[in-house]
C-alpha cells in the first residue's frame, strides 16, 4: 500500500524509499549553503550541520579542491577513530583532518566530509555516518558545493569500524537494524550506499565480544579495550555482531581496501585479517596492506611505515599512495546514479 506525501518543514518525503512506520528525527530544511575558506591548496566549509538539529556531534568540515569551477565531485566521509568515545566538534580530533586525509583527497579532485558525531550507545554513531553520507548526496542534488558524484567511505579504529559498517550494509533499509536506529537528518529517503571504503585498523570484535586469534596475534578475550566500547555496545554481543560490517558480506559489496600493523596493541590485526578472508571469499575487490611491525595508527602517524622505516613521522606515502589511487579508481570517472 502507498502512502501520502507527507511535507514536513519544507521537504517533501515520499515512502517509496521510506517504509510507512519508520520513525524520523530531525527534518529542518537544509541551510543556505555558506561561505568556504579558501586556504590556497583547497576550499574548506566549517561546521556544516549535516542533521539539522544543533547537536555540535553532528558537524562536519568540508574539504573540496580548490577549483570553484568543479562540478559533480565525488567525496569521502571521513570518521576518526576515538574508541567509541564520539568525537564532538569542539574536539582537537576534529583538526586532525587538515593532516591527513582530506588535503590529499583534494589533491586528486576528490571532496573530504571530516564528521564529528555523538558518544553514549549503540546506534548512535552508525546513524551519524549514515546521515552524512545522505547528506552529501542530498547537497549534490541540489547543486551544494559542487557535489554529486560517487561517495566513499574511509575511518580508522572505531571509525574503522563505522565505515566498514557503512561498506557492507549501506544499501540496506535503517529498520534492519533495529527499532532504535531511526533515520536522522534532512534526507531521509536518500540512499545511505557508498561506492568504496578504507578501513584503517577497524575494531569489529569489541567488549564484550572475544577477539580471534591469526598468525600475527593471539585471541583476546573480554574485556580486551577501553571501558568505552563495552558502553557503546551495552555490553550486548548482539550489538557486536550488527555492528560488525561482516555479518552484511555478500558478493554485490563494493571494494574496499584494508589497512593494519601487524604489533597492533590497542585492536587486534587479526579483525582486519579475519575482514579481509570472508570479504575475499564472497569474492568482493578488496586490498589489505599489511604493515609490518606497524603498531595502532601507523600508516596515519608512524613510527612504523610500510617501507620498514621505523622513526618516521606522518602518513605512510606508500600507503597513501595506493588509498589515493583507490579512491580514484572507484570513485572518479561516470556521474553516480543510485537506484
Amino acid at each position: 500500500m502507498t502512502c501520502m506525501a507527507v511535507v514536513a518543514l519544507g521537504l517533501v518525503l515520499s515512502c517509496g524509499l521510506l517504509s510507512c512506520g519508520a520513525e524520523v528525527v530531525g527534518l529542518p530544511s537544509p541551510s543556505p549553503t555558506p561561505p568556504c575558506e579558501d586556504t590556497g591548496n583547497y576550499r574548506v566549509c566549517k561546521g556544516l550541520d549535516y542533521v539539522g538539529d544543533g547537536d555540535s556531534g553532528h558537524k562536519m568540515d568540508l574539504y573540496l579542491p580548490s577549483s570553484s569551477s568543479l562540478t559533480s565531485l565525488p567525496a569521502v566521509v571521513w570518521a576518526q577513530g576515538t574508541a567509541f568515545h564520539g568525537l564532538p566538534y569542539s574536539s582537537p580530533g576534529m583538526g586532525s583532518a587538515k593532516v591527513y586525509p582530506c588535503p590529499q583527497l583534494t589533491e586528486v579532485g576528490i571532496a573530504c566530509a571530516a564528521m564529528a558525531y555523538r558518544g553514549g550507545s549503540w546506534p548512535s554513531q552508525h546513524q551519524d555516518i549514515r546521515a552524512a553520507v545522505r547528506w552529501l548526496r542530498g547537497m549534490g542534488k541540489q547543486g551544494k558545493y559542487g557535489l554529486g558524484g560517487k561517495i566513499g567511505a574511509h575511518g580508522d579504529s572505531s571509525g574503522g569500524n563505522m565505515a566498514g559498517h557503512i561498506w557492507t550494509s549501506g544499501h540496506l533499509e535503517d529498520e534492519k537494524f533495529g527499532a532504535d536506529f531511526t533515520r536522522i537528518g534532512p534526507f531521509p529517503n536518500e540512499s545511505a550506499a557508498v561506492a568504496s571504503a578504507a578501513i584503517y585498523w577497524p575494531q569489529y570484535h569489541l567488549d564484550p565480544d572475544d577477539e580471534p586469534a591469526c598468525e600475527y596475534s593471539a585471541a583476546r578475550v573480554n574485556p580486551h579495550g577501553p571501558a568505552s566500547e563495552a558502553t557503546y555496545s551495552k555490553s550486548s554481543k548482539d550489538v557486536v555482531k550488527l555492528m560488525n560490517g561482516q555479518t552484511y558480506l555478500d558478493s554485490s559489496t563494493v571494494p574496499a581496501y584494508m589497512v593494519v600493523g601487524t604489533k597492533d596493541t590497542r585492536v587486534s590485526p587479526c579483525n582486519t585479517v579475519e575482514a579481509y578472508a570472508a570479504a575475499k571469499a564472497k569474492g568482493v575487490d578488496v586490498n589489505v596492506t599489511y604493515v609490518m611491525g606497524g603498531d595502532h595508527g601507523c600508516a596515519v602517524r608512524g613510527p612504523v611505515w610500510a617501507n620498514g622505516c621505523t622513526d618516521c613521522r606522518g602518513p605512510d606515502p606508500d600507503v597513501l599512495k595506493v588509498m589515493l589511487a583507490f579512491f580514484e579508481k572507484h570513485l572518479k570517472g561516470t556521474a553516480e546514479v543510485v537506484v
